[in-house]
């Protein structure tokens, strides 16, 4: 359901329903559960059995419970560790369950058989408990402390993600090669925007990109990282991968740790292969260096009730980037240093009251920002951190041990500019500034003279939830709120307001923009209400849950001043863009087949809303970072682009106006995922599962220029430059040219259906290792022909081809060995292109060959068509392979341990390309990025 003029009248309403809903009932388990059932002997349940959680990680200590009429009892919102159960109950022998190991986000049932027998009996019973969830729905993989430490990774949850099997992410990380810039995740179609990122189950996502651009995340801070890839509760609103990073507290014993690591590009392999050469390649991206200083230091203020945990880490990387070279023909370096220091406070106020809160400051730099072919003296960016830092406050209390209520706050903030490199602005007006404008040639795909643009940035988003629930053993209902809000201003500027366009060396256009600009859109609410059930009857475990939510955003009234294509302007108020409301169900069941929680079935069935933060205001605001793409003939030949040069526009209303707006009705889009697992637990420790899943994207945007019919479009023969024959492309009637007005709707016909299927095993071995990975099977399919410009339609629907399903491998672990030694390894194999590739909303795993057609042939009011020369589906890079092996040596020196520590990332040296260019020309199939050769890192851990 959708609505665009939802009064604040309904808010209020609403907040009001979800107080009275939180009075009657208690706050969700933000982490991780106990749960199970108490019988006798003959089977029989057991109420009124006193249950008691004891662990370390508790800094009350010690969390009780009492079974309900059916036996059964959930201690909810547990920090992971290592818990010892007691159960107890008049007449019967007490049983306790020691050394139970509690990762984050799950449920683990532990269930007791209690003996007739007097109080003095005790029956104490060692080892683990089953590894299978049989009453949560989610697929979630939880990395602990120690395999953090012992398995190689760049140490950063973005790229630890990659291990994770489903997981995609937008770029390899070796070695912590790719630590300056984030990865980005997708699982199963939904991509970087749909990903929630989350500190002690609270929100930290950033404002930019829909709340994909996230913070940089200090390593040491984390506990434990749990990757949750599907079944994703009503608690979150999207339905991409959820990363909650469980973050240290202290303890009441004093500890700490120092990590220092890095790797010289004196020991990297060269991987710059004769095949990469013969395709245009003039160098590879290397490392000359990488490094990581990470201290950390927790212990108790006052024992069993005040806690403190901090940390301090400064990383960095200097990486020579593939196919970039200064005029002396040295390689062109990306180099960038971040600083974190954290604090993090946990105190027990009173035997039922606590209090958590942390800051993180963040500092970056970045002196070279660029891509491939650009030239590194003039065409990087300078990256400044302006203020970067993430804090949260959050209460939980526990009236009683059916109840909890939580309250918090978090915020993330990140200022930051990417400006030109010294010398390269240039006074607005000048004759230095016209001639100062960024150079681009689109089919060698070099960038010259100029970086694109600068700009300043100034997001910041804020987050307030609440939640409670009410609990008995055998059900757990929960209810709460969630409303987040901010800001993304943003500033842009340029030389000379434009970019010149060179096809093979030739001027061909230019691109204009209303620069100089600022634009100010405001999340007024992303405001989620949801209740959640859980419910076991028996074996069988319903997780139903619904959330309703209203967005709505605004962009502020702003002035820009004049620019060389348009005059000062001043833009009033944009309200209510958009104002959605909707409803998300979500259903899970989970089936424990033979009662003893070795075999489930899972069967979910829930609808995600593809997450929105600023960017659709921002998208019809006039203030907003608009072009206009123009012939540009250079009459003089001076090689700069005057204004007697250029053609005409082709949007009338340039920078006066915003050239879109929405249609009234459009909706939000959003994505339906259902799925069935099966998960058995072989032998203890050891447990294999295999799902299917679909889930398929509606909703999807449509852009109509309603002043453009498709009978104003003319068919064109051509001749297809790759295979020589005839084709057909559309080119618009001249007088419609430069006659825009787009209207966003929502498409009735287009979709995106993503399939999938999984066999994944986890292996906890009796020694202390831990093996997991699996193998993984997808086919994406897309329709997007909603459209009036039959250039578009071209190839538009996917489900016309034989789009093939690509499989990929992952395999990691450890495995401690005699004499404190360990070994460990993660193995990625992905079908080549599966790591990125969106076009728009639409994941696309493949390669295409795309061709601007000349202007004398053909155009639009876009500009030169575009359109592509082969199927989709047809071409595909190299498959991916990176294997990254360790070994570690523990030495223990009386209260302290070292841990020696060397890594070998890309061990067989794997040259595959991750990136070429796709435009017809002489650069074609050229590689832009390779992966980076293979590189050792030492490092040396300290723990005390």
């Amino acid at each position: 359901m959708t609505v665009m003029s939802v009064s604040r009248r309904h808010v209020t309403l609403a907040l009001l329903a979800t107080l009275w809903v939180a009075v009657i009932s208690a706050p969700t388990y933000a982490q991780s559960a106990l749960g199970g059932a108490v019988t006798d002997e003959t089977g029989g349940v057991l109420p009124g059995v006193t249950v008691q959680a004891t662990s370390p990680a508790l800094i009350e200590g010690v969390r009780t419970v009492v079974t309900d009429g059916q036996g059964r009892y959930n201690i909810i919102d547990l920090r992971p560790g290592t818990y010892d159960v007691r159960f107890t109950l008049a007449g019967f022998a007490t049983v306790v369950r020691e050394g139970l190991v509690l990762a984050s986000n799950v449920t683990l049932s532990v269930n007791a058989v209690l003996d007739v027998g007097g109080i003095e009996v005790q029956i104490t019973v060692s080892g683990e408990s089953s590894i299978v969830d049989v009453q949560q729905t989610q697929r979630t993989q939880t990395l602990p402390r120690d395999l953090l430490d012992a398995i190689p990774t760049g140490r950063n949850v973005q790229s630890i993600a990659a291990v994770v099997p489903g997981i995609k992410i937008s770029s390899p990380d070796v070695g912590g090669a790719q630590g300056m810039q984030q990865t980005y995740l997708s699982v199963r179609g939904a991509g970087s925007r749909h990903t929630t990122f989350q500190v002690d189950g609270m929100m930290v996502n950033g404002i930019q990109g829909g709340g994909a651009i996230q913070n940089y995340f200090n390593d040491a801070m984390n506990e434990e990282v749990s990757y949750q890839t599907s079944g994703v509760s009503a608690e979150v609103s999207g339905g991409g991968v959820r990363v909650n990073m469980i973050p240290r507290t202290g303890g009441n014993t004093m500890s700490g740790a120092l990590f220092v690591g890095g790797s010289n590009g004196a020991w990297q392999a060269d991987n710059f292969t004769q095949e990469l050469k013969d395709r245009g390649l003039r160098a590879v991206g290397s490392v000359d260096r990488v490094y990581d200083v990470n201290f950390s230091q927790g212990g108790p203020i006052v024992r069993d009730k005040l806690w403190f945990f901090g940390t301090f880490r400064q990383w960095g990387s200097d990486i020579p980037v593939a196919d970039v070279f200064f005029a002396d023909g040295s390689q062109g370096v990306d180099d960038g240093r971040i600083r974190s220091g954290l604090m993090r406070l946990t105190w027990q106020a009173t035997s039922r009251n606590k209090i958590t809160a942390y800051m993180d400051r963040i500092f970056k730099w970045r002196w070279h920002q660029m891509s491939a072919r650009d030239d590194p003296l003039t065409a990087s960016g300078v990256r400044w951190p302006i203020i970067y830092y993430m804090g949260q406050v959050k209460w939980t209390s526990t009236p009683s041990n059916r109840m909890l209520i939580e309250l918090g706050y978090s915020t993330n903030i990140e200022n930051y500019s990417v400006e030109y490199q010294p010398g390269i602005r240039q006074e607005r007006g000048t004759p230095a500034w016209f001639a100062g404008a960024s150079r681009q040639d689109t089919i060698l795909g070099t960038r010259w003279a100029a970086d694109a643009n600068e700009n300043f940035h100034y997001p910041e988003r804020f987050v307030i939830v609440g939640s409670s629930s009410y609990v008995t053993g055998s059900h757990v209902l929960k209810s709460g709120i969630q409303w987040t809000y901010g800001t993304y201003e943003r500033m842009d500027n340029r030389n000379a307001d434009l970019i010149q366009r060179y096809r093979n060396g030739v001027p061909s256009s230019v691109v204009t923009y209303n620069t100089p600009v600022i634009w100010r859109p405001r999340l007024n609410y992303d405001l989620g209400i949801y209740t959640q059930d859980q419910w076991t009857i028996d074996r069988v475990t319903v997780n139903a849950g619904i959330r309703f939510e209203w967005l709505n955003a605004s962009n502020d009234a702003v002035e820009a001043g004049p620019g060389r294509f348009v005059p000062a302007r001043r833009f009033p108020e944009m309200k209510n863009v958009p104002d959605w409301f909707d409803i998300t169900p979500r259903l899970g069941v989970a089936y424990d087949v033979f009662g003893n929680a070795r075999t489930a079935i899972k069967g979910v069935v829930a609808k995600y809303l593809t997450p929105e933060t600023t960017d659709f205001a921002a998208r019809y605001n006039p203030a907003f970072s608009s072009s206009d793409t123009r012939t540009w003939t250079d009459l003089n030949g001076d090689d700069i682009a005057q204004d007697n040069e250029l053609g005409p526009t082709t949007n009338v209303n340039f920078g006066i106006r915003s050239p879109r707006r929405p249609d009234p009705d459009i909706a939000r889009e959003y994505n339906i995922e259902s799925s069935i697992s099966l998960i058995h637990e072989l032998f203890s420790g050891f447990s294999v599962t295999t799902s299917f899943y679909h889930r398929r994207f509606k909703n999807l945007g449509k852009q109509d220029n309603i002043l453009i019919e498709e009978s104003d479009y003319s068919p064109v023969t051509t001749t297809n430059p790759l295979t020589g024959a005839a084709m057909t492309v559309y080119s618009l009637d001249p007088a419609k040219r430069g006659l825009i007005d787009i209207v966003d709707s929502t498409s009735a016909t287009d979709q995106l259906t993503v399939r999938s299927l999984e066999l994944l095993f986890n292996a906890r071995l009796p020694n202390g290792g831990t093996v997991f990975g699996g193998w993984t099977t997808e086919q994406i399919v897309g329709i997007n022909c909603d459209t009036d410009n039959p250039n578009d339609r071209i190839q538009c629907d996917h489900t016309q081809f034989d789009i093939p399903w690509r499989p990929e491998i992952k395999l990691a672990g450890n495995y401690p060995l005699p004499y404190g030694l360990q070994v460990s390894a993660v193995l990625q194999s992905y079908a080549g292109g599966a790591t990125s590739g969106f076009s728009g909303s639409f994941p696309q795993p493949w390669l295409n060959v795309n061709y601007r057609v000349p202007s004398s042939v053909a155009r639009d009011e876009g500009g030169t068509v575009v359109v592509p020369l082969i199927e989709p589906g047809t071409k595909f890079l190299k498959r991916w392979n990176q294997l990254d092996v360790g070994v570690k040596k523990i030495f223990d020196m009386g209260g302290t341990e070292l841990h020696a520590q060397f890594d070998l990332f890309n061990a067989l040296n794997s040259a595959v390309v991750l990136a070429e260019t796709q435009t017809w020309g002489s650069a074609l199939g050229r590689p832009s990025s390779v992966i980076q050769g293979r590189l050792p890192r030492i490092a040396m851990q300290l723990k005390w």
